[in-house]
């Protein structure tokens, strides 16, 4: 049996539609598979052969695809890993109540634009609250200014959609991709935040159909039951992750959870201030 930490850890992770390259490559006749198996994969996909190629190149030499594009057992196993978090997304869609006949384009959203982890994340945060409220759910622990050394740290995040009166996440928000990729966690005297660098965002206009670029203005969060508008320094924004819920694992992990409201300009227009659940672990 493959060593899970190769293919299951993060280090390594597919994107969801990585996984679909090696889910069509299964479906093709022998003959078809070993002569033109990238091409046709990429076909049905709608990527470039070049694209497929590559990470094919990468699954032979993890030993997932042998010199013939045939999967292999360890493939296999790495193939019905990754499905079955897609499995479970029809079903958290159908439970959070998306109507039936969109439930293949919301997980082809979610295929194209987040990662296996984070939805794994996503989905085991949902089965974990049942349905309850998964920001109210966590808990304050020790705090982390004493459990983690003094430094910078870089830490993924994410931006989801997310509705609080329901307690249900429904996908990744527009906003996720108004910022730089990873955050920074700074660890001083004075505590512990999390910093988020803005970056431009490029929109179709639904009128005129012409490109336009757009940037955050501004972020608030609540803390101590107040509303506090976060300082906007060279595009950069600092939170106190003291006002985030989080939860301290035994393995070492941390996951922390902020609703945060945010304000866009697009071309000359000020759009109305949206609200998302900013996620974030390390």
């Amino acid at each position: 049996m493959a060593d899970k930490r190769d293919f299951f850890g993060r280090l390594n992770r597919p994107t969801m539609l990585q996984v679909k390259y090696m889910e069509e490559l299964s479906k093709l006749p022998a003959d078809l598979r070993k002569r033109g198996g990238i091409s046709a994969v990429a076909e049905i996909c709608g990527v470039n052969h070049s694209v497929v190629s590559r990470f094919f190149k990468s699954c032979i030499e993890a030993g997932y695809i042998n010199e013939k594009n045939k999967i292999t057992d360890e493939g296999m196993e790495w193939l019905n890993y990754y499905c079955k978090i897609r499995d479970e997304l029809e079903i958290y869609f159908r439970d959070i109540g998306v109507p039936e006949a969109e439930i293949a384009d919301s997980i082809a959203d979610m295929e194209e634009n987040m990662e296996p982890y984070t939805i794994r994340l996503m989905l085991q945060c949902f089965k974990k609250s049942k349905r309850k409220n998964f920001y109210e759910e966590s808990k304050k622990l020790n705090p982390l200014a004493s459990v983690i050394e003094k430094g910078q740290y870089a830490v993924s995040f994410r931006l989801l959609k997310y509705n609080r009166n329901k307690g249900v996440i429904q996908g990744l928000s527009m906003s996720d991709k108004a910022f730089e990729k990873p955050a920074l966690l700074k660890v001083n005297n004075r505590g512990v935040f999390l910093v988020l660098t803005f970056k431009e965002i490029y929109a179709q206009s639904g009128t005129t159909g012409n490109l336009m670029k757009g940037h955050m203005t501004g972020l608030k969060y609540e803390f101590e039951g107040k509303i506090v508008k976060a300082p906007v320094r060279e595009s950069k924004v600092r939170i106190p992750v003291e006002a985030c819920m989080y939860k301290i694992y035994s393995g070492g992990g941390i996951r922390a959870a902020l609703p945060v409201t945010f304000s866009v300009n697009v071309g000359n227009m000020h759009m109305p201030e949206s609200t998302a659940l900013l996620v974030f672990w390390f």
